[in-house]
Order: C-alpha cells, then sequence, then structure tokens
C-alpha cells in the first residue's frame, strides 16, 4: 500500500462550477468583495459544499466513492441572487432566495450513503447552501443583490482539502455526473 493510500484526507462533496459559471460568478461578486476586504477565495477555487466528512482515513476513500455512484439525482439550476455574511466566522457569500428541492435532497442523500456505505459520521451541521466569496472579512455586506448567476447543475465531485499558510486548497478527486438540469 502506498503512503498516500492510508494516509487520511480531509474530504468533502461540493458542486463544482465548470469555467462559464465560475466566470460569472466572479464577474457579478468581485465588486463587492473588494469592497469587504478580507482574502477573496480564488476564482478556481469557487465551490459549494454539499457535505463536508472531514478526516477520512485512506482505505476509506474508495468506499466514499462507492456512495456517491450508488446515488441518483435528477439535474436542476442554481440561481445566486443574494449575499449573505457569517459574521463570527467572518465569511461573505453568495446564495439563492429559493434552491431547488433537488439541492438539499442531494445533500441528504449523500449523508444517508456515506454512512450506510462506510459507517463514517458526516459533519452534523445543517446544510447552507452557499459559496463562500471571501474569508476574515472586515466591512459586512451592505449591498443591494447581486445581477442573478444561473448554475445548471450537471454533477457533483469529491474534493479533498489541504491547508497551507496561504489558506485551504481544494483537489476535486473525482467527478459524478447527474441528470442534465431540465
Amino acid at each position: 500500500m502506498t503512503a498516500a493510500a492510508v494516509r487520511p484526507h480531509r474530504l468533502f462533496f461540493a458542486l463544482w462550477p465548470g469555467e462559464a459559471t465560475r466566470r460569472a460568478l466572479y464577474r457579478e461578486t468581485r465588486a463587492v468583495v473588494r469592497h469587504c476586504g478580507g482574502r477573496p477565495v480564488a476564482t478556481d477555487q469557487l465551490h459549494l459544499t454539499l457535505l463536508f466528512l472531514g478526516q477520512v482515513p485512506g482505505e476509506a476513500v474508495g468506499a466514499v466513492t462507492t456512495a456517491a455512484v450508488a446515488l441518483d439525482c435528477p439535474g436542476f439550476t442554481l440561481v445566486f441572487d443574494r449575499y449573505g455574511w457569517f459574521e463570527s466566522a467572518q465569511v461573505l457569500w453568495l446564495g439563492c432566495s429559493a434552491p431547488p428541492a433537488p439541492l438539499p435532497t442531494l445533500a441528504a442523500g449523500l449523508a444517508r450513503q456515506v454512512r450506510a456505505v462506510t459507517g463514517l459520521v458526516p459533519d452534523p451541521k445543517p446544510f447552507q447552501p452557499h459559496v463562500t466569496l471571501a474569508r476574515k472579512v472586515r466591512n459586512p455586506p451592505q449591498f443591494p443583490p447581486p445581477r442573478p448567476v444561473a448554475w445548471p447543475v450537471d454533477g457533483f465531485a469529491l474534493v479533498e482539502s489541504v491547508t497551507a499558510p496561504e489558506g485551504a486548497r481544494y483537489t476535486v478527486l473525482e467527478t459524478f455526473p447527474i441528470q442534465s438540469p431540465v
């Protein structure tokens, strides 16, 4: 067994936007992010966390993947149309006023599948769909809503988080298609 196969991995499932959605998110939010101060999330790292798993033993990563493959979900489109702020964490985020029903269903289904297949207990915090835009924000957002950004969701990803002095870096380990958005 290799060292990578046995070492723990800090993992989460996420919606990972395509390049066009990534550019739209950046374009519509950059002025607010600049005004709020703090540390912007790199454009190539923008995502929506579905389920945070935390430290997963290397030998359990395959089972986590198996849990995701077994999930069936219809495609959907997210419309990001509001800013939010987690004050205690000093995080500026972009969210949806009306998340479509398949989104929380996908997050809950992943949690059930991971627990059933691996026995791992995912993060128990309630699912709050959002895309983090900046951390260590000094000026909370006091802005009108952004122009809506539509994100057609046709899959999700298993992502590894590696913490570095300049912040976390995320690497997509595997992607899982879902039905095309309607």
